[in-house]
Parts: C-alpha cells; structure tokens; sequence
C-alpha cells in the first residue's frame, strides 16, 4: 500500500522517527504489475517485486518478450570494420560478484532472440541468484534444435568459478552447424 511504502521510506531516513527506524529490517515491497517496457526496439512485458529491508535487495517477477533484439549489447562483428583490441565493451573485465549484490528470481520467456547469427526460439531464463552466486536454468530451440541446461557462477571462493552447459537429444547438426 501506500502508507507502507511511505513507511519503508521514513525508515531510511537518519532523521525519522525511532518507531520508524524499529522498523527498517522490515520487508517493503514495491510491485509493478502490468510492466511493459522497450529495451532497444525489443518491448517486454510482466511484473516485477523489488524488496527493500531485510540484509539484501531482492527482485523477483515474471518477463516475456515476443522478439529481443540483442544486437546493440553484442561486440561488433568483423564486417563492422572495427579493430580487435579497439577497447570495446566485450574486452572490458566483468565485475563477476556485482551480479550477486541482489538476491533475484526473475523468470524471462523470449520467444525469439535477435543479432545471435542463429535462429533462436522458444527461450526460457530463469535467473536466480544470492550471495552464493548465480544458477540461470535455460531452456531453448536453437537451429530447431531442443536444447536445455544453464549457467552457475559460484562467488564463495577467491576466485569466482563460472560453468555453461546446453544439452540436446537427438541433434540433427546440419542447420545447428553452419549457424555456429
């Protein structure tokens, strides 16, 4: 409701009440329910929470899109022109534990990406993550091919450790292979 978002607000105010700040490990949820929203060309739709109080951030919800265009988030291909080592985004290091500073369980269905130089459809991503690290079962036809499987990132140890793995039975190559 309002009043408790307003409630949730005052708390993390170094100047409210006490009987406010009592309450900031309270949890305060801020939902958006009928989200629809423009990434690039790409439009999306769903809900989402955003938890506030408690030790983490979370976000949790629901997204579906009928095409995502991941062309301007992807490294420029070699007919672009651009030189290897230009400085461009894909050389840059990924700060790894940055994707556990939210505890998330977002759910994204894409029913087809665009700029993979393969056809890819009938995506399913489920993003969970906590200060353990990240676990993102997916599930897609790549090529019309049925693959399943998912990413880990582990965040515990040092040096963070990262796994990727698609499964697929009964996999005719042909089509597969010449968009790989």
């Amino acid at each position: 409701s309002a009043d408790r978002r307003g409630d949730c607000r005052r708390a993390r105010t170094s100047g409210a009440p006490a009987a406010d700040r009592d309450r900031a490990d309270e949890p305060c949820d801020l939902q958006i329910d009928g989200l629809h929203g423009r990434l690039g060309k790409s439009e999306f739709a769903g809900h989402l929470t955003f938890g506030f109080g408690g030790a983490r951030p979370r976000i949790s919800g629901t997204l579906s899109a009928a095409a995502l265009d991941l062309r301007p988030f992807l490294p420029p291909s070699p007919a672009d022109g651009r030189a290897i080592g230009d400085g461009s985004r894909a050389e840059q290091a990924l700060p790894l534990r940055d994707l556990v500073a939210v505890d998330a369980e977002v759910d994204l269905k894409v029913e087809q990406w665009l700029g993979l130089g393969v056809d890819v459809r009938d995506a399913s991503v489920a993003w969970r993550s906590d200060e353990r690290g990240v676990h993102v079962p997916i599930s897609a036809t790549i090529a019309g091919v049925a693959f399943a499987g998912g990413l880990e990132l582990d965040t515990t140890a040092p040096t963070p450790t990262f796994a990727f793995r698609l499964d697929a039975d009964n996999a005719a190559l042909g089509e597969l292979a010449l968009g790989l």
